[in-house]
């Protein structure tokens, strides 16, 4: 029988997970429209606060929203401003059906800057249908208002900027402008080993084989 060469194994571990990295260096599903450039408010729970939504189109394998992230400014004295994101089907001029997501209430922590808030739907969605991720105030605490960050323009051409006055009020397009935001996707199914693990695992088995090649005494010391 032939001895297994753990040095082989490892080596060929090792290249897999080179060329993984290399392909998702390449190729990360993900929406991006950053920089922050601009702003736009007001959410929160004082008079003449709106509710401010993101429209997006999942495309190709990756239909997994992962994760949805959002550039907040709390205008108020205090960090006190509370806020919810919501996930709806969206059929161009309004939202369709039930939520397909509610965040927990999110908070404020600083005021006078822009803070990073992500979002964690871990929802499949279906490639190439529109959604709608909007973000809107919610009432308990000291009433505080907020903006959002907004992109240079329109900068994603798969979506754009929609506002509503209230539960009751029609949504109204902002007109050439996107939230500055970042949405992350995976492909829905199994998971399959990161390319990390392949290569910590593939220097392993190098080293190991490596190691005993140089044993004293055994089959595989070429100094005997």
């Amino acid at each position: 029988m032939q001895q297994v060469s753990w040095s082989r194994v490892g080596a060929g571990l090792l290249a897999l997970g080179l060329s993984l990295v290399g392909e998702s260096a390449l190729a990360v599903p993900v929406i991006d429209t950053r920089p922050q450039v601009g702003a736009v408010g007001y959410i929160g729970e004082s008079a003449g606060s709106n509710t401010f939504g993101q429209t997006f189109v999942p495309t190709g394998p990756e239909t997994e929203l992962d994760t949805f992230t959002i550039w907040v400014d709390d205008v108020s004295s205090s960090p006190s401003l509370l806020f919810q994101g919501f996930l709806y089907s969206w059929d161009g001029t309004e939202t369709v059906g039930d939520a397909l997501y509610e965040s927990e209430t999110r908070s404020s922590t600083v005021t006078g800057t822009f803070e990073e808030f992500t979002f964690s739907p871990g929802l499949s969605l279906v490639a190439d249908q529109e959604y709608i991720f909007f973000f809107t105030g919610v009432a308990g605490g000291t009433p505080a208002t907020g903006q959002l960050g907004t992109a240079a323009g329109d900068v994603y051409g798969s979506g754009g900027l929609f506002f509503t006055q209230g539960p009751d009020q029609p949504w109204m397009d902002f007109g050439g402008e996107d939230l500055t935001f970042v949405a992350t996707f995976s492909a829905p199914g199994e998971p399959v080993p990161e390319p990390g693990t392949l290569l910590l695992l593939g220097s392993g088995l190098l080293a190991i084989g490596r190691a005993r090649r140089w044993i004293p005494g055994s089959s595989n010391d070429r100094s005997s």
